[in-house]
């Protein structure tokens, strides 16, 4: 056991003396590290800037998208009101025509069922227009509450960015 003590001592100075000869053939610091970390500093910068164009462009795409699909909805929304206004004009022309010339097919039916009927027509044509119109109509706050979870967050963004 005495050697192995001794066996380390020499190892432990034999290490020290290899350290202390290797310590010389560590080059000193230089302006090569101060070069290396303001390049990294620099490429860095580019990087992000880099990441921030592609975002912009991205999100430039994102916003032209959405501009021409509220011209695609205001454009749809024309379309039904003016169906709807036909329809309407239609609905009240043949009332009025049924209530002036009855053709065959009315004027056999009993007086009973004939004041339902232009009701129930009026009635029916009106629920149905009342339904797509409110449909086209929404306002901004029934359509966010559609939107997928990212949209909210994007427009809660923008909100926060306008004020």
């Amino acid at each position: 056991m005495a050697s192995d003590s001794s066996d380390s001592e020499f190892n432990i100075s034999d290490n020290r003396d290899t350290i202390s000869h290797d310590a010389g053939k560590i080059p000193p610091y230089n302006d090569d590290i101060a070069e290396i970390r303001k390049r990294f500093d620099e490429l860095e910068l580019l990087n992000e800037q880099n990441i921030a164009k592609e975002l912009q462009t991205k999100l430039s795409e994102y916003v032209t998208d959405l501009k021409e699909e509220l011209k695609d909805i205001n454009r749809f929304r024309f379309w039904i009101t003016l169906i709807s206004v036909i329809m309407s004009v239609c609905l009240f022309l043949f009332i009025i025509l049924i209530s002036l010339n009855p053709p065959i097919w009315f004027s056999k039916l009993d007086s009973e069922f004939q004041i339902p009927l232009i009701l129930s027509l009026g009635a029916s044509s009106v629920f149905l227009m009342a339904i797509l119109l409110r449909g086209v109509y929404r306002t901004r706050s029934d359509r966010n509450d559609i939107l997928p979870d990212h949209l909210k967050q994007l427009l809660d963004v923008v909100n926060k960015q306008d004020k």
